[in-house]
């Protein structure tokens, strides 16, 4: 029973070419909620089936590199200070400590990644690990809140975040969400946690863009629906990083998306009882 569960695939699904129509709607998704605490791989997985498509590897690829461009351009002083401490070997800096807080960070989460990897493609399709997820991330983000800390990042806290971001690969878990809660409830101070999860992603959305690479070759796309894609998740993921900058900077801003995650986990699973 468990193992049906697991597996309980979506109940429509087929395979098809991306259209532009497609291409602007998976943009947007992709643009608007790779950033905010609700989980952009399970809005992708839910949208992939609500419209019967299948987005092939590179597609998926290039919209990624669309909301990496966005971070990396939205936090470009924090990047140049790391890159500048790097270059010094400067680790006593507060850019050498974060570089090394990242590299921590990035470490644990390559473990947890790579041995889900394998194992991604049957939890990608599966309406209940989808529902568990966003239930999960809803609880996450609604505890974060009781946690009030003024704690510096540890690499012990570091490793744990990391770990939180590997395990948010499962649909339905969300990267910021998990990653910026699991520090404020390790009690690191509210704005130190916000900017580490979103730093730690640009290494993390980098390297796993690279271990798929090889995937671009086995498809034939439309390069100028690529761009187009890659164009709007670059574009609405900038604008969707200073609205949840805005966001965060109300107390309880972060758990606002609770109720709009644990709405999502209740009607998928309402979907894995009826249908």
């Amino acid at each position: 029973m468990v193992y049906i569960l697991l597996v309980y695939p979506f109940p429509f699904r087929s395979v098809k070419l991306v259209t532009l129509f497609e291409t602007i709607i998976f943009g947007i998704i992709q643009g608007l909620t790779e950033w905010l605490p609700i989980s952009s791989s399970g809005h992708f997985a839910l949208a992939q089936q609500i419209m019967n498509t299948h987005v092939p590897v590179i597609f998926n690829i290039s919209l990624h590199v669309g909301t990496l461009l966005s971070a990396i351009f939205f936090f470009k002083k924090d990047i140049v200070n790391v890159v500048k401490s790097i270059a010094r070997l400067d680790y006593r800096s507060s850019g050498g400590r974060l570089a090394v807080n990242i590299l921590v960070g990035g470490l644990s989460t390559a473990v947890i990644g790579l041995t889900l990897h394998n194992v991604i493609d049957v939890l990608f399709n599966s309406l209940f690990v989808l529902g568990i997820g966003w239930a999960l991330t809803g609880f996450f983000l609604y505890f974060s809140k009781m946690k009030k800390g003024k704690k510096e990042l540890s690499p012990l806290y570091c490793v744990l975040i990391g770990l939180a971001q590997g395990i948010a690969i499962i649909p339905g878990l969300s990267r910021s969400g998990l990653t910026v809660s699991v520090g404020m409830l390790l009690g690191v101070e509210r704005e130190k946690a916000f900017k580490y999860s979103f730093l730690l992603s640009i290494p993390t959305i980098l390297g796993a863009t690279l271990i798929d690479i090889e995937y671009i070759m086995l498809y034939q796309v439309n390069s100028t629906l690529l761009l187009v894609g890659l164009g709007i998740s670059a574009l609405l993921g900038y604008l969707s990083l200073k609205v949840m900058t805005k966001i965060f900077q109300n107390k309880d801003g972060f758990t606002m998306f609770a109720p709009y995650c644990w709405l999502l986990s209740f009607s998928v699973m309402i979907s894995v009882l009826i249908l």
